[in-house]
């Protein structure tokens, strides 16, 4: 399957959320964003899932797509922490330093793997993986953090792949209108009802019911937003263009905006933000272009 323009979008709308939920921003803001935001990418990625392709086929494309530049970005990420002289640490084998963000990738591998070896069970498999991640979360059942996100991981990677073969994005398209305002509604509501809302990476779900419609609200409003955004051309083309970089900007912004706040500052607080803001995005458009042009191998491409 090709690009997809709208989840490309989404994928760029997406990854903005993402970096700005790693910012001093209000918590409000940032438990809006933490209830779907990563959520959203297993969700997309689910959607791009091919029954027909082997495993082997599978594992020799994703270690390509995925395992690669984990690799990459993961030794990438310890020379630039080390040269911040900043504290270096891994709380966990997926992860390195402040980029916690990196956990993702392998995760990723891991659960389209399990989705393909469970894949005549999809739908008991996924709904077993749902459940027990929300109750798993909810009474801190199981401590070992690489067995839950790899519950969350199969459990909304799974639920995408089950939203493509059962068609359910088309009710979307034809209520747009609908969908986006009251799926907006409904995440801003339940992110206020509940806090925290959800943390994956530390197993953090806030209420075992509010929660999950707050994955569904946000996930279903960033797509129907998306929808939206097909019809103006800058947007579209900006956030569509963003959206296929994604990997890029989840495995450095972190490690980029550290360098931001140890090195830029001013007599203002709110200046010295958007001077931090505008720098770490100036400094990605320029590594976006970087990487396409000479290191695509390393990005996944």
């Amino acid at each position: 399957m090709g690009r997809i323009v709208e989840f490309d979008i989404a994928k760029g709308i997406g990854i903005i959320l993402v970096v700005i939920g790693h910012q001093n921003i209000p918590h409000s803001v940032t438990n809006w964003i933490f209830s779907f935001h990563m959520p959203l990418f297993f969700i997309l990625s689910g959607f791009f899932f091919s029954s027909k392709k082997k495993f082997y086929e599978i594992f020799k494309r994703r270690v390509k797509s995925l395992i690669i530049p984990y690799v990459f970005f993961y030794a990438l990420n310890f020379i630039l922490f080390c040269f911040l002289r900043d504290n270096y640490y891994s709380s966990f084998s997926f992860s390195i330093g402040q980029n916690l963000a990196l956990w993702f990738l392998p995760v990723l591998f891991l659960s389209e793997l399990l989705i393909k070896l469970s894949y005549n069970y999809r739908f008991s498999f996924t709904f077993v993986c749902f459940i027990y991640s929300i109750i798993n979360s909810y009474f801190s059942l199981f401590e070992n953090q690489i067995f839950n996100l790899l519950l969350w991981g199969c459990s909304l990677y799974g639920i995408g792949v089950l939203i493509r073969e059962n068609d359910l994005l088309n009710i979307i398209k034809k209520r747009k209108k609908i969908f986006v305002v009251f799926s907006f509604i409904g995440s801003i509501t339940i992110s206020y009802m509940v806090s925290p809302t959800l943390n994956i990476l530390f197993n953090e779900v806030g209420n075992p019911i509010l929660t999950p419609l707050g994955i569904f609200f946000g996930c279903i409003y960033i797509y129907s937003l998306s929808l939206f955004m097909l019809k103006c051309n800058i947007l579209k083309c900006l956030l569509s263009r963003l959206g296929a970089n994604t990997l890029l900007v989840l495995c450095v912004h972190q490690v980029l905006y550290a360098y931001m706040q140890k090195y830029i500052f001013c007599d203002s607080y709110m200046m010295t933000v958007i001077l931090r803001i505008i720098g770490l995005w100036i400094i990605m458009i320029i590594l976006i272009l970087f990487f396409n042009k000479y290191l695509r191998l390393v990005i996944g491409k």
